[in-house]
């Protein structure tokens, strides 16, 4: 398991990199290189109705916070609710999706262990080709589903 950085990583309110992804908003506020590869942390920002589809990482877990809204979330063969304050974990490999259930926009903090699949949403920017997304996806440890049925 890659060794964190020893020195704090701050990053000021407002701060991060910011990239649209399928529309969502992903604002990356620790990246890979800042903890030398052990962890990475991104706010994602969803519409209503918004959020990332049916996908698995085989190499990445994934940690997640509700910080505002509702989500409704597939986990394996769970489906659930997560209203603001959830937190819930997807291991690698497990089949997952979360679409924003709020009328409002949604925000959630995520930290991706180990760090690198941040480099997909820099890559995935402004990207609305669903062709082009999922060649981007097979590099960067992401696999597209078809939706549950």
């Amino acid at each position: 398991m890659p060794e964190s950085t020893p020195t704090p990583i701050i990053t000021a309110v407002g701060g991060g990199r910011t990239w649209n992804v399928v529309g969502d908003k992903i604002i990356c506020k620790v990246t890979d290189d800042h903890t030398h590869g052990a962890y990475a942390v991104v706010e994602e920002i969803s519409p209503p109705q918004g959020g990332p589809p049916l996908h698995f990482h085989r190499s990445t877990d994934e940690i997640f916070y509700v910080i505002e809204g509702e989500y409704q979330v597939v986990c394996g063969d769970r489906t659930f609710s997560a209203p603001q304050g959830t937190v819930f974990i997807v291991p690698k490999s497990v089949p997952h999706s979360l679409r924003n259930i709020s009328a409002a926009t949604s925000r959630l903090l995520v930290t991706l262990i180990p760090g690198g699949f941040e480099k997909f949403f820099a890559e995935a920017n402004d990207i609305t080709d669903p062709a082009k997304i999922m060649e981007i996806a097979k590099h960067h440890d992401v696999e597209f589903l078809p939706p549950k049925a």
